[in-house]
C-alpha cells in the first residue's frame, strides 16, 4: 500500500486534458450583453412577480426573464474556496401566486464536452449539475434542495440541523433543461405548496445556487460557500420581495399492494411449510397550512424497496439497521435525539425500526408472523412562528401470533414527540422530547415483555464566535414497568448484565420497574482555520433503558472522548484537500465492587486526501486497550475479564469519479499484541463501470478472515458452579454486491440489486474462564470438559456454522405525471443457516436471534404515488 500511495502522489500534479482545454478557452468566453439590473449586494436578490407565467422550456425568452434581476457573482468553492470560477453562471428568480421560478444559464465554451448521464431520481452521477437551495423558513437551519443535470435527471433533499440531508424527501416540482451554443440552461418551477413557510404578507427566504462542472471536478456557488465555516443553510443568501402568498396546501396519496410467498424449514422441528400473504397499505400526506404537514400510513412495512444487508452477528449486541420505509424516513430529523454517533450512523431515543419489528417472541415455526403489522400511524411536523419546530408521532401495531396460536407480539402503541426552540437565528437550540410505549399484554407475553417504557430528555446546542465553536449537552431519564420476570429479563439482558459478579449491582427478582438517567457535555470547534476538535464526557446509569423505542447497547458506562483534526482545504501541489485527525477515548464502568474501572481505551490516527488528479486515498492505525482494561461484557453476564491489547489498521483508495471504470479498494487488519494471538484481515474491492450515459454497473466483493482465540461460546450452569466458556473461532466470510442501474428516460428506470453472502466458522480449543483478571492466556483460561446435563453440546465442533444468504431486488419506476409515479418491485430472499446453537439466553426487549432458516422468499410490490394540488 505504501508503494501505491507513492505512485499516486507522483502522478497527482498532472492536469487532465479537459482541464487544460477548459482553462485555455476561458479567455474566449465573453460577457454576453445584458440589460437586466444587477443585484445590489453579493448575498441578496429580489424576486420579480410574474404577471404572465413563463413557459417551462429551458429558455429565457419569456417577458419575466427580461425583467428579473441577474445574479452573477458566483464564486468557486471547490477545489479552491472563494476563487474565480472557470465559467460564468447567471441566475434569475421570479414568482407568482403558486410557483417560484428560477432560471440559470451555465456558460460553457465547449458544449460538446458537457457531461450528462441518465440515472434514476435522486442518484448523483458525475454529471454537470445545477442546484437551487431554499431555506423557506429563513431559520438558517433547514431548507429544500432541488437539483437537475442537463439530461433532466432530478434530485431533491430536505435539509435540517444546518447541514444534514434527508434524501428520502421527494418534492413535486418541474424543471426543463437545454444545451445550446452557449452552454446549458435550467428553468425551475417549484410549487409553494411543496415548501414550508410562515404566513406573512411579505416573505424573505434563504437561497443558494450551486453549480458542478463535472469534467473539471469544480463546484461554484452563489453566494460563496465556505467549507472552512460550519453549516450550509446558515451560509445561504437571501431572496426578498415575495409578497401576497396565500396558504398553499396539497394532498399526496401513496397506495401499494404486496404479495408474498415463503417456504420455511425450522431448525426446531425440521418441518417444512409454506406461507403466502397478500397485503395492502398506503401513505398519505396533507398540508394543513403553509408550515404544518400531517402524514399518515397504514401497514407500511413493505414500502421499502431494498433488503437489509446480510449480516451474521456473533456479538452480544444487537445489529443496528437503517430505516428504509418512506413514512418513517422522511422528516425523521425532527425526532432525532442522538446519544452516540459513529461514522455517520447515530443512535439514541428514537429508533423507528422498533415499530413493525419482527415479533419478539417468534418461534420461527411455519405459519408464524415474521413482521408486526402496523395498523396505522400518523405524524404532525412543522415550524411555528417564533422559531418553534414540532414533531408528533403515534403508531399502533397489531397483535401477532405463532403457528400454535400463542402471542408473539402484543398490540402496542408507540408515541414520540419533540419540540425544538431556536434562538439567535438558529445558533442556540433547546429541544425537549418525550416517548412512550404501551403494550396490551396477555398471559403469554406478560412474563417476557415489559408493559410500558417511557423516556424524556432535554438537548441543548449553542454555537458562538460566528458558529466556529459549539457547546452541547443533554439530560435524559427513562422508566420501564412490567412483571417481575419481565423486569428480571431486563436486568440480565446484554444491555445491563446486573447479574455479573463484581459489578457492584444488585439483581432484584422482585422488581416491577426500573429507572435510569443519561447525561452528556461536549465542547467543539466546528470551523475556522485549519484545526477542528471535539471533546466530550458522557454517562449512562446502569438502570437506563430506552430499547422499547430507542437504541442502546450498553448501560452502566461513562466515557471521555477526544478528537482533533488538521483540515487543509486550500489546494496545494499534490492535493485538493487533506485531513489528518487523531482520536482518543476512555470508557469506565459506573461502579464495581471496588469502584469503577477502565473498560476500554483506544487511540488512533487517520489520514484522508483528495489528490490533484481527483483520486481519494485513506489510511488509519489504532492501538486499543493499552492501559490494562477489563471487559465487563465479554463473558455475557460473567465477571469482568482482562482485555488484551490489539492493533488495527486500514487503508484504501477511490478512483477519479470522471473515469469510465472507477475502482476502489479498502483493506483492513487487526493483530493482537503480547499474549493475544487473535488476528484477522479483510479486503473490499469494488468497480463502477459507466457503460453508457444511461447504464451503470457496479460490482463489489468482500472477504475477511477472523481468527479469534477468545470467542465466547456459552455459559453453562451445573449444580456447583457456572462455566463461562470460550473457544478459538476460525471464521471466513465472503460476499458480493451487484448493482445495475438502467435509465431509459428521466422518468423511467430499472434497478437490479443482488447480494450473496456466506460465512463459515469452525471452533476448537474449548476453554473455561479460570482467572478473569489474568493477563496471560494460559492462566486466564483452562480446558473445558462439556457436561451435557448443563445444556452444553458434546463437542466444540458441534457449534460450527455455515450461514448463507441471498438477497435480490428489482425495481421498475415510472413517473407518469408530475408528482405521480408507479413502482413495480420484486424481491427474492434465500437464507440457509446450518447451526445448532450460537446465541445464549433470551433478551426480550433488546434483540432476538432466531434459530430457523427461511428458504425462498418472494415478494411482489405494486406501489403508486398520486399527488393532488388543492
Amino acid at each position: 500500500m505504501q508503494r501505491l500511495s507513492t505512485l499516486l502522489l507522483i502522478a497527482a500534479p498532472l492536469l487532465l486534458p479537459g482541464q487544460e482545454r477548459a482553462q485555455a478557452s476561458l479567455a474566449s468566453l465573453g460577457d454576453p450583453p445584458t440589460t437586466q439590473p444587477r443585484v445590489s449586494t453579493a448575498t441578496v436578490t429580489i424576486a420579480t412577480r410574474a404577471t404572465l407565467a413563463p413557459e417551462l422550456d429551458g429558455k429565457d425568452d419569456d417577458p419575466i426573464w427580461a425583467q428579473a434581476q441577474a445574479i452573477e457573482s458566483f464564486r468557486q468553492f471547490s477545489p479552491k474556496e472563494d476563487s474565480a470560477p472557470t465559467f460564468r453562471t447567471v441566475a434569475k428568480v421570479a414568482y407568482d401566486d403558486k410557483f417560484l421560478y428560477v432560471f440559470v444559464r451555465m456558460y460553457d465554451p465547449h458544449p460538446d464536452s458537457i457531461v450528462s448521464l441518465l440515472s434514476r431520481h435522486d442518484v448523483r452521477t458525475q454529471s454537470e449539475w445545477i442546484k437551487v437551495m431554499l431555506d423557506s423558513y429563513h431559520d438558517k437551519r433547514s431548507g429544500y434542495e432541488f437539483a437537475v443535470n442537463p439530461r433532466g435527471v432530478k434530485r431533491d433533499y430536505y435539509m435540517f440541523n444546518d447541514q444534514e440531508e434527508d434524501d428520502s424527501w421527494d418534492g413535486v416540482w418541474d424543471v426543463a433543461t437545454t444545451i445550446d451554443s452557449l452552454g446549458w440552461t435550467a428553468e425551475f418551477r417549484i410549487p409553494f405548496d411543496q415548501l414550508r413557510f410562515a404566513a406573512k404578507p411579505s416573505l424573505t427566504m434563504g437561497i443558494g445556487i450551486w453549480r458542478d462542472i463535472a469534467r473539471l471536478n469544480e463546484r461554484d456557488s452563489w453566494p460563496v460557500f465556505r467549507f472552512s465555516k460550519n453549516g450550509i443553510s446558515s451560509q445561504l443568501g437571501e431572496i426578498t420581495g415575495i409578497d401576497g402568498l396565500g396558504q398553499p396546501r396539497h394532498l399526496e396519496i401513496v397506495p401499494y399492494v404486496v404479495a408474498k410467498n415463503y417456504n420455511y424449514q425450522s431448525d426446531l422441528s425440521n418441518a417444512y411449510g409454506r406461507q403466502q400473504e397478500l397485503t395492502a397499505g398506503g401513505d398519505i400526506k396533507y398540508g394543513l397550512t403553509s408550515n404544518l404537514t400531517l402524514d399518515g400510513t397504514v401497514n407500511p412495512d413493505f414500502g421499502q424497496v431494498e433488503s437489509d444487508p446480510a449480516n451474521l452477528n456473533l456479538s452480544n449486541f444487537e445489529t443496528f439497521l437503517p430505516e428504509k420505509r418512506p413514512f418513517f424516513v422522511e422528516g425523521s430529523g425532527i425526532f432525532r435525539f442522538d446519544m452516540s454517533c459513529n461514522d455517520g450512523a447515530c443512535t439514541g431515543l428514537f429508533y423507528s425500526r422498533r415499530i413493525g419489528r419482527q415479533p419478539q417472541l417468534s418461534d420461527g415455526e411455519p405459519g408464524s408472523a415474521t413482521t408486526t403489522s402496523i395498523m396505522g400511524a400518523a405524524k404532525l411536523t412543522g415550524r411555528l412562528s417564533g422559531g418553534l419546530s414540532i414533531g408528533v408521532l403515534d403508531a399502533l401495531t397489531a397483535k401477532e401470533q405463532n403457528s400454535n396460536g400463542n402471542t408473539s407480539e402484543p398490540a402496542t402503541n408507540y408515541f414520540a414527540t419533540q419540540f425544538v426552540q431556536e434562538f439567535r437565528e438558529g445558533q442556540t437550540t433547546l429541544a425537549a422530547t418525550v416517548s412512550a410505549v404501551n403494550r396490551q399484554q396477555d398471559a403469554m407475553t406478560t412474563p417476557y415483555l415489559r408493559d410500558a417504557g417511557y423516556s424524556s430528555g432535554i438537548n441543548f446546542h449553542h454555537l458562538f464566535d460566528d458558529r466556529k465553536f459549539q457547546i452541547a449537552a443533554y439530560v435524559i431519564g427513562s422508566y420501564v414497568t412490567g412483571s417481575e420476570s419481565a423486569i428480571g429479563y431486563t436486568q440480565t439482558n446484554s444491555t445491563h448484565y446486573y447479574q455479573r459478579p463484581g459489578s457492584g449491582l444488585t439483581y432484584d427478582p422482585t422488581r416491577t420497574s426500573l429507572g435510569g438517567d443519561a447525561e452528556k457535555l461536549s465542547f467543539s470547534k466546528e470551523g475556522g482555520g485549519i484545526t477542528r476538535f471535539w471533546t466530550g464526557l458522557s454517562r449512562v446509569s446502569p438502570g437506563f433503558e430506552i430499547n422499547d423505542l430507542g437504541y442502546l447497547s450498553e448501560a452502566g458506562k461513562q466515557s471521555w472522548s477526544n478528537w482533533f483534526a488538521f483540515v487543509w482545504q486550500e489546494p496545494k501541489s499534490f492535493y485538493r484537500m487533506m485531513q489528518l485527525n487523531f482520536n482518543e477515548s476512555n470508557n469506565w464502568t459506573t461502579q464495581g465492587v471496588s469502584g469503577s474501572y477502565l473498560s476500554a481505551t483506544n487511540a488512533n490516527v487517520n489520514w484522508h486526501a483528495q489528490l490533484t488528479n481527483s483520486w481519494f486515498v485513506h489510511s488509519g492505525l489504532s492501538y486499543n486497550n493499552f492501559l490494562g482494561v477489563y471487559d465487563d461484557r465479554k463473558a455475557r453476564g460473567g465477571p469482568a475479564m482482562f482485555r488484551h491489547p490489539y492493533l488495527t489498521g486500514w487503508a484504501g483508495f477511490d478512483g477519479d469519479p470522471r473515469m469510465k471504470a472507477i475502482p476502489s479498494v479498502f483493506f483492513f487488519f487487526f493483530q493482537g499484541a503480547g499474549d493475544n494471538k487473535s488476528h484477522g484481515w479483510g479486503v473490499d474491492p469494488e468497480v463502477a463501470v459507466i457503460a453508457s450515459s444511461s447504464l451503470t454497473l457496479k460490482l463489489g466483493l468482500h472477504y475477511d478472515l477472523n481468527q479469534d482465540y477468545t470467542q465466547w461460546l456459552g455459559n453453562f450452569t451445573s449444580v456447583t458452579a457456572t462455566s463461562y466458556t470460550f473457544a478459538s473461532l476460525h471464521q471466513s466470510t465472503m460476499a458480493a454486491t451487484v448493482r445495475v442501474d438502467a435509465t431509459f428516460t428521466p422518468t423511467l428506470s430499472l434497478q437490479f440489486y443482488a447480494q450473496p453472502y456466506i460465512s463459515q466458522g469452525q471452533y476448537e480449543n474449548w476453554r473455561t474462564l479460570q482467572d478473569p483478571r489474568a493477563g496471560d492466556y494460559g492462566t486466564q483460561f483452562s480446558p473445558f470438559v462439556p457436561d451435557t446435563t448443563t445444556g452444553a453440546l458434546a463437542s466444540v465442533s458441534d457449534y460450527n456454522f455455515n450461514y448463507q444468504q441471498l438477497n435480490v431486488n428489482t425495481v421498475l419506476r415510472w413517473e407518469y405525471r408530475r408528482g405521480s409515479a408507479l413502482f413495480l418491485v420484486w424481491t427474492h430472499g434465500r437464507t440457509y443457516y446450518d447451526q445448532n446453537q450460537q446465541y445464549s439466553g433470551f433478551n426480550p426487549g433488546t434483540d432476538v436471534n432466531n434459530l430457523f432458516s427461511v428458504h425462498p422468499m418472494n415478494t411482489f410490490l405494486i406501489k403508486g404515488t398520486y399527488w393532488i394540488s388543492l
